[in-house]
């Protein structure tokens, strides 16, 4: 009776296993993923078209993808509006956070660093400014969900910060938190999102990038300071 021979390949274990462990599709480093070519392509929509008036088509031909996959990693243009927002809007409120339960900072420095932090916030995502600011003229269940989990988030740190603020005599007392935090986010969100229009619209040129630090140092001198000559 013969006996089984095992035929040699001779290919070695570890050539084998090498080539194993070789992704047979590599992806190229410079290329997104899907789940973020879908995050910029939104973002893009939703700030030059309007929440209402992008559909889920739009943003798969805008992120070159197959519309299932948009159902796949958000399940509708609800959750796909909230994952951006929410993606964008969370490290900030983290940052604000961490600012308000700082111990070593006093009110006006905590202050100072909130605007400071805003404006940087405000400048790196002008888009999701402009969304913002639509959907908070709206009536709709995804502008409450706005109001409510966004929006509430993002005031209650601020008017921590604020009432620290008045505590330790870095704002005039006689001045009501309901004048002042409408001049510091107002003040902001409109330098971002409004003045640029404003400008192209009256034919005015800007003298200086809104956004470099000189405007910033000037906005925050007239907050803390007023208008009024000295």
């Amino acid at each position: 009776m013969k006996s089984l021979k095992t035929k040699k390949t001779g290919k070695s274990k570890e050539s084998v296993s090498s080539k194993a462990a070789q992704p047979s599709n590599p992806t190229p480093v410079d290329r997104p993923d899907t789940r973020t070519r879908i995050l910029i392509a939104s973002e893009k929509l939703f700030g030059s078209l309007g929440y209402e008036s992008t559909s889920i088509r739009a943003v798969a031909r805008e992120a070159q993808v197959n519309l299932a996959l948009i159902n796949y990693h958000f399940g509708s243009k609800d959750e796909l509006y909230r994952e951006l927002i929410l993606s964008k809007i969370s490290p900030f409120r983290k940052e604000l956070e961490a600012i308000a339960s700082d111990e070593n900072l006093s009110g006006g420095e905590k202050l100072e660093c909130y605007i400071n932090a805003y404006s940087k916030f405000a400048n790196s995502n002008s888009t999701i400014m402009k969304i913002n600011l639509r959907e908070i003229t709206k009536e709709s269940m995804l502008a409450k969900w706005f109001a409510e989990e966004v929006i509430g988030e993002f005031f209650k740190h601020t008017i921590r910060i604020i009432t620290e603020a008045y505590s330790d005599g870095s704002i005039r007392g006689d001045i009501s938190p309901v004048t002042f935090i409408p001049m510091i986010v107002g003040s902001i969100m409109l330098r971002v999102v409004a003045l640029p229009i404003l400008a192209r619209g009256s034919g005015i040129e800007m003298m200086e990038d809104i956004n470099s630090p000189s405007i910033l140092k000037e906005m925050k001198d007239v907050l803390f300071n007023g208008i009024k000559a000295r």
